[in-house]
């Protein structure tokens, strides 16, 4: 087989994938956005389906294999603004309380287990010693590594509830943010839709690529703002 017909057949792949792909997130697009469709199939769940998010945003926070943000845009796309940051906020609350709890009674071994003893040791290399208003910066930055401070402050000697109060505040915006965005996101054009997802396919790509690279700079300028904040 020539080389042009194996360019040729894999064209012709391609253009078929894009078909496909493109009929599937219309049609996932129509049902989606069509928010009725949506929280009728979310009636099912009766009184469960609050708790159901909530403990989703609580798991966010512990095993932490999903960003907040995105929690916070489904509950603003599921619940609307207010009942949707309401159950976030109750989520991200408990999550962050149990983290540092868990951090502070059962110690690093377990810390490390949920959140794997690379990242605690990458960032143990930022937050060792470091005050609380390290950790307010932490918690009060986007990219910054959040759920992690959390059972990081547990292991540290700082009190908890005045570290838990301070988390719950400094994301209160963030949240807010977030919320609005999913109780907004129903009314968007598909093709508006379709770059958002883009965008942020390639964001998250980005980031897990380079994530040492960003986390490493971020972490850093936060302990210099840190020290210089302290003095």
């Amino acid at each position: 087989m020539s080389r042009r017909a194996v360019w040729i057949g894999l064209g012709l792949a391609c253009a078929v994938m894009l078909v496909a792909a493109w009929s599937w997130f219309e049609s996932a697009y129509h049902v989606l956005t069509d928010r009725d469709r949506v929280l009728a199939w979310l009636r099912g769940f009766g009184a469960w389906a609050p708790l159901v998010f909530i403990v989703l945003s609580v798991l966010q926070v512990i095993i932490a294999p999903i960003p907040g943000q995105v929690i916070g845009v489904a509950g603003g796309y599921l619940f609307g603004v207010w009942a949707g940051w309401l159950y976030a906020l109750i989520g991200t609350m408990l999550g962050s309380g149990v983290a540092m709890w868990l951090g502070r009674r059962l110690g690093r071994p377990l810390a490390a287990r949920l959140v794997s003893e690379e990242t605690l040791a990458r960032f143990d290399r930022f937050s060792n010693r470091r005050g609380a208003v390290f950790f307010l910066l932490v918690f009060l930055l986007p990219f910054a590594p959040d759920d992690v401070a959390c059972f990081a402050v547990g292991l540290s000697p700082l009190p908890l509830l005045p570290m838990w109060l301070m988390a719950t505040i400094v994301r209160l915006p963030t949240g807010m943010m977030s919320v609005i965005i999913g109780d907004n996101i129903a009314g968007l054009p598909i093709g508006v839709l379709m770059a958002g997802v883009a965008a942020l396919v390639l964001m998250v790509g980005l980031t897990w690529k380079y994530q040492d690279r960003i986390e490493g700079r971020l972490m850093r300028w936060i302990t210099r703002m840190a020290d210089r904040l302290e003095r």
